[in-house]
């Protein structure tokens, strides 16, 4: 996200679309070459992917990172500069975070095989990132932290059950909430 503030937009803008078109073409082969007669595949990126990417993503459907390219190309002329870099900060922070607690310390679970624990860690982490963007970056900006943080978090607690990757639903969650809020 860096990259937003330090190159003409034209020049980022060019580096997202070359990525979005590296995406596509990972995705494509991944999910249209016939996998059993691939050695490469079989053999080598199957071991990496395996432990990246999850369970319905290995089954056939688009990774995260196409979902991300996607909700940057969604969000990148809709939105002021400061709520596009919260939006995926939040994105790739406190999902990340979510993820991590979830796993590792969640027991209490909410909806589907989201947990109460990883959904806190969701919403402290989208705090602490709110209140830190706006004491460094852009003073004065998010008004409503604890609400627009609460929506944001609710939004990743069902994106499971409205079948949208939280990739896709996070970041444009975060730049609705932010823009309205």
């Amino acid at each position: 996200m860096v990259l937003i503030f330090a190159l003409p937009s034209w020049l980022f803008l060019t580096y997202i679309i070359f990525s979005a078109l590296c995406v596509a073409i990972f995705e494509l082969s991944r999910l249209h070459i016939d996998h059993r007669y691939n050695v490469f595949y079989r053999v080598k990126l199957y071991r990496i992917l395996i432990n990246i990417l999850r369970e319905k993503e290995v089954d056939g459907k688009l990774s995260g990172a196409s979902y991300m390219l996607i909700s940057v190309l969604l969000l990148y002329y809709k939105v002021n500069i400061h709520t596009f870099v919260l939006a995926f900060l939040i994105a790739g922070w406190a999902d990340s975070a979510a993820s991590i607690i979830g796993h590792a310390y969640g027991t209490t679970p909410i909806l589907g095989k989201k947990t109460i624990q990883g959904s806190m860690a969701f919403f402290i982490t989208a705090l602490l990132i709110c209140i830190v963007y706006d004491m460094f970056i852009s003073p004065k900006m998010i008004n409503n932290k604890l609400i627009g943080c609460l929506i944001v978090t609710l939004a990743e607690l069902i994106s499971s059950k409205v079948a949208l990757d939280d990739n896709l639903l996070v970041p444009v969650t975060v730049a609705l909430t932010y823009t309205i809020v």
